[in-house]
């Protein structure tokens, strides 16, 4: 009655005339406050929450708009029609904002508690009902089908079992509120005659007996879950007069006879359907660092939290570049653990291809380049999905063989650029990695390059009038249009030049294994 005469003051509204109060809730969605006599928190009010006041029109009617047809199972309260903003009027609870209305409201009739309800053109299978979601609410509807789901709960309710045990006067318990008000809804929800209902009414008394899910903000299922199961434990408790039980200890008797003796004391204190079919007993060891004497307990429980299992292990594409010139990449799908590193890759894929884990170096390459090479130490979490992994066999271990140098090798073509006649080169095809000694000569080192790329060149004989050392080795039928040069068929030639340029990479410094850099060389 106050909030009503405080919203006709502020549209002088005349007191003679006949209004209906609304809540709205929801965007476009509304339920009628009918009861004057219920107090604020009864009605589910809250701060910030919107009310709607609607004055009935001179000819008798209310101000709403056409009835349209629905299909079965829809919401009575989406796609409402639009009426004359002048019809109705917006009242916001927390700071008194007048304003328009632009939706029309649905017909009023005698609600009760539930009756914000959508019944099916057919019967529905009992059970099979949905729940309305009030604002952010959808953690308390979780908790409500898991608990509708589990039979035996649900009988006793459906079969009003409760109400022979309903304890009133258990100073834990809610005096019988919470057991009441979730009966009435499992009973809505099992009549087979709505498809969805609206829990508003025990969302209200959740709301009074634990505040802390009042309102409308989205909470924590597992908490609310545990509220409920205590509040309907306490206010279902067959135990009127709690005895004082003096606990003994185990002193070496069987687990058996100990247990057994815990779940008769608690039953002495603690009776009720949800203990019939939720509570358990829980061994607890301990040993006195000391004296090394162990004490055995078992302690009730309603529900254990169990952490939900965490997937250990991740799978990654790599290909592995064997020391055979002429063999192709190869490429393996690797299982390898999420919190590994290097050493766990090379270890996997050492175990598909017979190679040697400690004479693997692992790469990423981006854009013809060395983007990245890896230590053994450093942590898998570093390679993302879609990075292109190439792992290369070397022929020594690189920790440990100090006369020899891994060089990585990009290739690189010298290419000419209409606009400016600008000159500058750009990277094709797949790097590589060649491990050398650390005294060679230039013409040695160039021609273990050659070895190295006997797949895609072929040294010039001395008959050929030719004006460099390397071509193109088409008669191989050789393709790397792929990522990173990976073959693929009916790609062009592999030596085939990178349609972008890529000055700024010619004096660019690739990582090293300490430095996470090293020089980059070209052919």
């Amino acid at each position: 009655d106050t909030i009503e005469k405080e919203i006709r003051k502020i549209f002088n509204i005349p007191g003679e005339k006949e209004t209906r109060l609304w809540n709205k809730y929801m965007s476009n969605t509304f339920e009628p406050l009918n009861k004057p006599d219920s107090t604020i928190q009864d009605a589910g009010l809250y701060q910030g929450q919107v009310l709607v006041i609607e004055q009935k029109n001179e000819d008798g009617t209310w101000p709403r708009g056409p009835s349209t047809p629905k299909s079965p199972g829809a919401s009575n309260f989406s796609a409402l029609p639009k009426i004359s903003p002048s019809l109705s009027n917006n009242y916001n609870m927390n700071n008194r904002n007048v304003k328009n209305s632009n939706y029309c409201l649905p017909s009023y009739t005698a609600y009760k508690n539930y009756d914000y309800s959508e019944p099916g053109r057919h019967n529905e299978q009992p059970g099979l009902c949905g729940l309305s979601n009030l604002g952010n609410t959808c953690f308390m509807n979780s908790a409500i089908q898991c608990l509708s789901n589990t039979p035996p709960l649900t009988e006793y309710f459906l079969n009003d079992k409760y109400q022979e045990e309903l304890n009133f006067d258990n100073p834990l318990g809610m005096r019988g509120e919470i057991a009441k008000s979730y009966a009435e809804l499992i009973k809505q929800m099992w009549s087979g005659k709505y498809s969805y209902v609206t829990p508003r009414a025990f969302k209200t008394q959740v709301g009074r007996f634990a505040p802390q899910f009042s309102g409308y903000q989205q909470q924590d299922c597992q908490e609310l879950l545990a509220f409920l199961l205590d509040g309907l434990h306490e206010d279902l408790n067959r135990i009127r007069k709690k005895p004082y039980i003096q606990l003994k200890d185990a002193d070496g008797r069987p687990d058996k006879v100990v247990a057994e003796e815990a779940w008769e004391n608690h039953l002495k204190r603690n009776d009720s359907i949800i203990v019939d079919i939720f509570h358990g007993l829980f061994k607890s060891t301990l040993v006195c660092p000391e004296c090394a004497k162990i004490s055995v307990t078992f302690d009730p429980f309603c529900y254990l939290t169990l952490p939900l299992p965490m997937k250990k292990e991740r799978t990654l594409e790599v290909y592995l570049v064997r020391m055979d010139p002429l063999a192709k990449p190869m490429q393996y799908k690797v299982v390898v653990p999420k919190i590994g590193n290097i050493l766990d890759l090379c270890t996997a894929l050492s175990a598909l291809s017979g190679v040697a884990a400690d004479k693997m170096i692992v790469t990423d390459i981006y854009n013809h380049r060395f983007h990245r090479i890896f230590g053994m130490d450093e942590n898998l979490s570093s390679i993302m999905e879609r990075d292109d992994i190439y792992v290369f066999e070397i022929a020594i271990n690189r920790t440990e063989d100090t006369e020899q140098v891994i060089i990585p090798v990009c290739l690189r073509e010298k290419c000419r650029h209409t606009s400016y006649s600008h000159s500058g080169s750009s990277l094709f095809g797949q790097p590589f990695l060649i491990a050398v000694p650390r005294n060679n000569t230039e013409d040695k080192l160039y021609n273990l390059l050659l070895l190295r790329m006997c797949r895609y060149v072929k040294t010039c004989t001395e008959s050929e009038d030719t004006e460099g050392s390397l071509h193109c080795c088409k008669d191989h039928g050789i393709n790397g249009n792929g990522p990173n040069g990976i073959h693929e068929e009916g790609s062009p030639s592999e030596m085939e030049t990178d349609e972008q340029d890529d000055e700024s990479s010619q004096d660019q410094e690739l990582p090293s294994e300490n430095e996470n850099s090293q020089s980059e060389d070209s052919v």
